[in-house]
């Protein structure tokens, strides 16, 4: 007796079929639609650029101090050190999560075609999202610091599930889309407040990366003087106008900078 496999059989049949994108139809939107719209967009930037700000602020309150210089001269630093950890933060997160946007792609592309070239990339995504989650466990675990792997988790899902929105839809689709920017904001507003003590870890994680702060132990020397005497303590913060420094009491000092300041960062 012979058994024969057709092409439906249930173990070859894909079962994700209903969560593929419809097959997009001409978009036509009212004058008030597309007014909406540009609101939610200019929103959605105007809270992403004030976002890292947002993060410091957190940062400074957990950390029990404030800066006022730093908001005011340390703007491009600030936008710069914000960048670089974007980049990283959306790289995290596509390691973590980006197996979804593959799936999204392949099943959409298996409904409407009747083939799935992207099976390949998420199978691996999917492997590389296990690897990641149990390296950064480790080393959050082994740090004493497992809020920090759940923000990361997050903050990473929350990422992943904005670009998933809009992936696999051409414009005038994404620009329908309102309620992926709308939660994207809420999320980013009370996830880093609700978890405040690991947002203010992570951005002193990124601190501590640059030598810019975040707990590290330096030595301040004043140059001008003959004495070879130092102020050592905690970096909290390093602007352009001054050095924050905590200590075990708790006490934070303020050295203003000079010509003069030297500051040794003890790695």
């Amino acid at each position: 007796m012979t058994f024969k496999f057709s092409k439906e059989h249930w173990l070859t049949k894909p079962r994700l079929l209903g969560l593929a994108p419809e097959k997009e139809e001409e978009v036509k939107l009212k004058p008030v639609q597309v007014a909406a719209r540009i609101a939610v967009a200019i929103i959605t930037a105007a809270w992403v650029g004030f976002l890292p700000f947002y993060l410091f602020l957190i940062y400074m309150h957990e950390a029990r101090f404030f800066s006022y210089d730093f908001f005011v001269d340390g703007v491009f630093g600030l936008n710069t050190f914000v960048a670089a950890s974007a980049i990283l933060l959306t790289f995290i997160s596509l390691y973590f999560y980006g197996f979804l946007l593959f799936l999204k792609l392949g099943l959409k592309q298996e409904k409407h075609e009747g083939k799935n070239e992207f099976r390949f990339l998420t199978w691996t995504a999917v492997v590389v999202s296990w690897v990641v989650h149990y390296l950064l466990l480790e080393i959050t675990l082994s740090a004493g610091k497992p809020q920090l792997f759940f923000w990361l988790i997050g903050i990473s899902l929350v990422f992943c599930m904005f670009f998933y929105s809009l992936v696999g839809h051409n414009l005038k689709q994404s620009l329908q889309n309102w309620l992926a920017p709308i939660l994207f904001v809420a999320a980013t507003i009370f996830l880093p407040f609700l978890f405040r003590d690991a947002t203010a870890e992570a951005v002193a994680m990124g601190l501590r990366s640059f030598n810019m702060g975040g707990g590290q132990i330096v030595q301040v020397y004043d140059q001008s003087k003959d004495s070879e005497s130092a102020i050592s303590g905690r970096l909290i913060l390093l602007t352009p106008k001054n050095i924050y420094l905590t200590f075990p009491g708790k006490e934070i000092v303020i050295i203003p900078i000079n010509n003069h300041t030297h500051v040794v960062v003890k790695n």
